[in-house]
């Protein structure tokens, strides 16, 4: 019952007509180097190793080769990835990590949700990205089907921006 506002896949679930549309036309989720962004305290810590290198014994000086104060200071477009795996990547490219710790990666992911946009089937503006999904998977729970859209979606130029493979039903 439910159908991609933004290609021709339809979908049995709720659930995966919303990864699908996030997923594939418009990812509201990224990835920010921001290690650098705090500052390292090792007083009273029993850290004995760095661990994006496990280089032990763990110092501010040691830490300082990471070099992630030089990301700090760039502009967030320039230390911002649309994939998880590009952070990575990141990491080790550009500040020598050996190892990538799955809880200092979850730290740099940010999820967009204040996205405003517009029902094609009743012209309701829509305040967020979740209620987008609520009260359209209640048009498609009644029977709307693509065929019965009107207009674009309400994006902002930034959000149409970050479309992929998007095309007006």
């Amino acid at each position: 019952p439910y159908q991609c506002t933004f290609c021709v896949d339809g979908f049995k679930k709720k659930h995966d007509w919303v990864r699908h549309e996030k997923s594939v036309h418009l990812s509201l989720e990224s990835w920010i180097c921001s290690v650098g962004s705090g500052v390292l305290d090792l007083a009273g810590s029993e850290v004995l190793r760095c661990d994006f290198c496990d280089y032990s014994p763990l110092t501010e000086s040691h830490f300082s080769t990471h070099e992630f104060d030089v990301c700090a200071d760039r502009p967030l477009s320039e230390r911002s990835f649309r994939r998880k795996d590009h952070l990575i990547q990141h990491f080790r490219k550009f500040h020598h990590c050996t190892t990538v710790p799955a809880l200092r990666v979850e730290a740099c992911r940010v999820v967009t949700n204040d996205v405003q946009s517009r029902c094609g089937f009743c012209q309701l503006v829509l305040p967020t990205w979740a209620a987008r999904a609520d009260h359209l998977a209640e048009h498609f729970k009644n029977g709307r089907r693509m065929t019965d859209w009107s207009g674009d979606w309400g994006l902002d130029p930034l959000y149409q921006a970050m479309l992929r493979d998007a095309v007006l039903p």
